[in-house]
């Protein structure tokens, strides 16, 4: 695998193309929730190539005449006296502003996990527990309440936490915990934390904020879809209201009972608040169309497969290079060492036989 600016350059259009050609797609398929499953696997196939910007041993290059050699010149020019060039002023603020942006994702998660260690678990784990052997979980997880309305979410990588506000009704909290445990066993974190990544990387870039969006979305799709596999009617009713329950009291908590409506239109905007109950109503289970997958997987290789290089002309290319003559030898000298000559001409010292193979060898005599 070699990095080079241009394998970047590709990763970087082909996976801006892929994540356009997504918002076009759900822009036109207006029930998105439909299709969850298959532009989640395009999703991680988009976070995968751009976490891989590399060229590999079967990467074919194709070469551009006019614009590469010209984005490389512009690079090459130094702005100040210190004789930095462009790319390398550039590549400093890509490394510090992930750096940057990575230390303020570690710090907040690790306040906010700090924070959850001070408080106790919920006098509700015994139905927690009960979910847990329902769903053969065996990785011990933690329930905590807490005292401001927020919204339900699982948290920690290494020790998960089900964080859940403290005015929960038991009917609410059964289905929210429903939610959640599917959460944890889809593996959402990791996927989140990859996202979460790649935004670190890419911190620059306003398509992987907006697929990270799409990503969190699509997800919650998914995750309503498996809880109400086995629900009937009136129960997915239930987990319905459980969800407007909580978003209710999240809005009246930051913005007043006046503009809780409001705030309710601008989640379902955000959110996608009427896909998801129509997705809640609506689903029927449905068998993967494997020919989407094969053909999103086939698009991920061909983006691997090919990389454009700047073109140069024939004189800067030799410029720098020696041209051997074909009446070239080698001489094996005492010291072992070969020795390339022209005529009586010596030229310079190869570094193996295997190297000297390619002209006529002859031993030194003693």
């Amino acid at each position: 695998m070699r990095l080079t600016f241009s394998s970047v350059f590709i990763c970087l259009l082909c996976s801006g193309a892929a994540s356009l050609g997504l918002f076009w797609t759900l822009n036109v398929k207006k029930k998105s929730y439909i299709y969850s499953k298959y532009i989640l696997v395009g999703i991680m196939l988009i976070v995968v190539r751009c976490l891989i910007p590399f060229e590999f041993f079967y990467t074919v290059s194709f070469y551009s005449h006019k614009i590469f050699p010209f984005v490389q010149d512009i690079g090459r020019l130094c702005l100040t006296e210190s004789k930095i060039p462009l790319w390398r002023l550039f590549l400093w603020i890509w490394v510090g502003g992930a750096v940057i942006k990575a230390c303020y994702i570690v710090y907040k998660q690790w306040r906010w996990e700090h924070l959850l260690d001070t408080l106790p678990h919920s006098k509700y784990m015994p139905v927690l527990r009960t979910l847990l052997a329902e769903k053969n979980i065996l990785k011990s997880i933690q329930l905590i309440e807490f005292p401001i309305n927020i919204i339900p979410s699982v948290v920690g990588l290494r020790t998960p936490k089900i964080v859940v506000p403290d005015n929960l009704s038991d009917k609410d909290l059964y289905y929210i915990l429903l939610h959640e445990l599917e959460h944890y066993q889809s593996g959402d974190l990791y996927l989140i934390a990859l996202s979460q990544l790649l935004c670190i990387i890419y911190w620059w870039n306003p398509l992987l904020y907006l697929l990270n969006h799409l990503l969190k979305k699509m997800i919650e799709f998914r995750v309503d879809s498996k809880v109400v596999e086995n629900l009937d009617e009136e129960q997915r009713l239930d987990y319905s209201q459980a969800i407007i329950n909580v978003l209710k009291q999240n809005c009246s908590e930051r913005a007043g009972k006046l503009n809780t409506v409001l705030e309710l239109s601008i989640c379902n905007n955000y959110m996608g608040l009427k896909e998801r109950f129509k997705n809640i109503f609506d689903y029927k289970k449905t068998k993967y169309n494997y020919v989407i997958v094969l053909m999103a997987v086939v698009l991920f290789f061909l983006s691997t497969g090919v990389v454009i290089e700047p073109y140069f002309e024939e004189p800067e290319l030799l410029e720098g290079t020696y041209s051997i003559p074909e009446e070239a030898y080698v001489i094996h000298e005492f010291d072992g060492k070969y020795r390339l000559y022209v005529g009586d001409e010596y030229l310079f010292t190869l570094i193996s036989r295997e190297m000297a193979e390619d002209w006529t060898i002859y031993e030194r005599s003693k």
